[in-house]
């Protein structure tokens, strides 16, 4: 960075990734430290949509960083809607809606797929909207969050409609 001498400006130290100066001329000064940046983002994918009742339902979730920071402590909550139950993950989760991911670097991604069993009772024309909530910690011990969704529609068993007729009797 740009040397900031006394007495124009004095350091008095830091606050996480923030130099503190103490200022006496306003001139401009510089500091060379870098911005890091985590930039987390799910992409939440269904196959296959529209899902006949009653049979399996897949959802892949794949977290990405496009920041310049690692994510530390990633951690993907999934909300299952009414009419679906958890049949396996991949990873395994803790119980049947929480993934530990661990840390996401840089560049980095982790995908998470999920089946459920949808119901045989659910109506026609029934959309189901999945939600997953991200949560992760930077550098400093912050905490941040974001949710992903993904609507998909239930289709019915085909209905087969027999007349039989002789003629003559």
């Amino acid at each position: 960075y740009v040397a900031c001498t006394p007495p124009q400006c004095v350091d008095s130290g830091s606050a996480g990734t923030t130099y503190i100066f103490n200022v006496t001329q306003w001139t401009s000064y510089a500091i060379g430290e870098a911005n890091f940046l985590i930039n987390l983002s799910a992409e939440k994918a269904d196959s296959r949509d529209p899902v006949p009742k009653g049979s399996q339902l897949n959802y892949t979730i794949t977290i990405n960083n496009t920041g310049n920071a690692t994510a530390q402590n990633v951690t993907l909550f999934e909300s299952y809607p009414s009419g679906v139950v958890f049949l396996t993950g991949e990873p395994t989760p803790s119980g049947n809606s929480t993934f530990e991911l661990g840390n996401i670097t840089a560049g980095g991604s982790f995908i998470v797929n999920i089946t459920v069993n949808v119901s045989s009772v659910l109506s026609n024309g029934t959309v189901l909207n999945n939600t997953v909530n991200v949560t992760f910690t930077n550098s400093s011990g912050q905490n941040s969050s974001f949710l992903d969704s993904e609507l998909t529609t239930i289709i019915g068993f085909p209905i087969v409609n027999v007349t039989k007729s002789a003629s003559p009797n």
